[in-house]
């Protein structure tokens, strides 16, 4: 089976953005005006029947009046050709049934849009007269797309016991009309309930928090606001990616704010155990590259794969971290170029175990923030701001650039660890889906090389390597029980998008051309009814 990650941009890079509003409007104005001079020769029922079309399409499907113009600005096309010849043009209206029924399935019930697609396409006829055969050709157009959509919905349920469609909707919601409220509803129907580890180590007054948890699902579903709900309620915080996918996602906004407020609590008010420091760590073992600050009883790893691209580590090794206090971040510093396997698990445990605290060394930080101007666009960034982590044992000096992205394309990885004084600096994008999948056909964007991103990041990081203090270091972990998380779920979720999209993109052309078909037919019919 495919990634999660290729099977999303794939079927999302299917969907389409519309041209501007103004662009369909002014057509939809000039198809009109040319309806009304063709309605002096043909009577007045040939630009009632058009405009009705048009009030109807707004008025039954208001959620996409954009689309609802567009459609009749297409059917006006159809409905002038089929003028100049034979055939009745109201017949033209029926042609783009199908399209406006996948559009408007994707947001209201089924009987909803076969309602949708009979009125629309059956009414505007009455100023022709009652039509048996016009009736019947909107009846056939709707009851085959009825069969479709069916069938499509059946293909799910094996998977996860939903239909194809209930699952869609609510995305769907989300992603355009930025409303999350029924995804986090129809994910909390699933879904299982875990105890959520959060490791905390305190350096100085800056605290840096790794929940297993992942930060998705897009938008503001599930966990995705989890960074920032954090940032909100404690400003020295920082929420760093562990391994694990969209498995651990919280089911919902409310299922993460649990996670956030205990944290928080014990921020405010927990026991805190000080930590020895025992340096920095640089490490290589296979395609695995580590950067490790060594503690007492703890340490905290920056990975990375040079040349490979890291993205979304095997959960199983949470389950490392939290048995051996040896607890991991993603950076998602570069994109995914080969998959993660079995021995890049292995490796990071022998990499780790061959560390040794050999003698007590002083811990010096420093940290720096910044909003970025907007004199730039920087692609994949979901929040302009930007975190800079200095850390030094005397001896070593290592620069840590956070970013609010998804992952970053290699170029600005390596751009941005080039700066003088330093043995080394690592990029971390924290797998940021706040803004992936909010719009159609870009929904994973990792942050690509930008002027002022790299010009701002060597600023800090030169201003922070200025301003390294000794400081103590302090450790803790968080257990929040019972969070619900999608699990299994979201497997289900990709086998069932991964059968039902191969499916639907081998099939999606069937109901679209039953009008020309039906049409052909009837114009067939109506040639040999004329023959003597």
């Amino acid at each position: 089976m495919r990634s999660k990650e290729e099977l999303v941009r794939e079927y999302y890079s299917k969907l389409k953005r519309l041209p501007a509003f103004r662009l369909i409007a002014g057509l939809g104005v000039a198809e009109t005006l040319m309806v009304w001079i063709r309605s002096i020769a043909l009577g007045t029922e040939f630009l009632e029947a058009a405009l009705l079309y048009l009030a109807l399409g707004i008025a039954l499907y208001f959620k996409q009046v954009k689309f609802a113009v567009f459609a009749y600005d297409a059917s006006m096309f159809f409905y002038l050709i089929i003028s100049l010849t034979p055939l009745q043009p109201i017949y033209a209206l029926g042609i783009l049934l199908p399209l406006i029924g996948y559009v408007v399935v994707a947001y209201y019930k089924e009987w909803y849009t076969y309602f949708v697609m009979l009125v629309q396409g059956g009414l505007p006829s009455i100023f022709y007269g009652f039509m048996p055969e016009y009736i019947a050709y909107i009846a056939l157009i709707t009851a085959s797309f009825a069969a479709y959509i069916h069938l499509v919905n059946l293909k799910a349920l094996s998977f996860h016991g939903f239909k194809s469609l209930e699952l869609l909707r609510p995305f769907l919601t989300g992603s355009i009309h930025k409303d999350y409220r029924l995804v986090d509803s129809f994910l909390s129907l699933s879904g299982v309930k875990t105890d959520v580890i959060v490791a905390l180590l305190k350096l100085g007054d800056k605290v840096l928090v790794v929940p297993k948890l992942h930060f998705g699902l897009f938008g503001e579903a599930g966990s995705s606001r989890f960074l920032y709900d954090l940032e909100e309620m404690c400003n020295d915080c920082t929420a760093f990616h562990g391994p694990g996918s969209h498995e651990l996602d919280a089911v919902s906004r409310s299922e993460s704010l649990k996670v956030v407020n205990s944290v928080v609590d014990f921020i405010r008010g927990g026991e805190w155990k000080e930590e020895k420091f025992y340096g920095v760590k640089f490490w290589q073992k296979g395609r695995m590259s580590g950067i490790t600050l060594l503690f007492q009883g703890k340490s905290l790893t920056f990975l990375a794969r040079p040349g490979f691209g890291i993205d979304d580590l095997p959960e199983s090794l949470w389950n490392y971290s939290y048995g051996t206090g040896n607890y991991l971040i993603d950076t998602h510093s570069e994109v995914l170029k080969v998959d993660i396997d079995r021995k890049d698990v292995e490796d990071v445990k022998e990499g780790l175990s061959s560390l040794k605290r050999e003698s007590e060394r002083p811990l010096y930080f420093a940290y720096k923030e910044a909003a970025l101007p907007d004199s730039e666009d920087c692609p994949g960034l979901c929040n302009r701001k930007v975190k800079v982590f200095a850390v030094s044992d005397a001896e070593k000096k290592v620069g840590i650039v956070y970013v609010y992205a998804n992952n970053s394309h290699e170029c600005l990885a390596k751009a941005i660890s080039q700066v003088e004084g330093y043995d080394r600096v690592i990029l971390v994008t924290p797998d940021d889906h706040t803004c992936t999948g909010t719009f159609l056909g870009s929904l994973y964007e990792p942050a690509k090389s930008c002027r002022v991103l790299i010009e701002e990041s060597r600023r800090l990081l030169k201003e922070a390597l200025a301003e390294l203090r000794p400081v103590k270091a302090y450790s803790g972990v968080v257990k929040v029980g019972d969070v619900k998380v999608l699990g299994d779920f979201v497997s289900q979720m990709m086998s069932s998008l991964e059968f039902v999209g191969s499916f639907v993109k081998k099939t999606y052309w069937i109901p679209l051309v039953v009008p020309y078909l039906a049409l052909i037919t009837l114009v067939l019919f109506q040639t040999f009814r004329l023959v003597p």
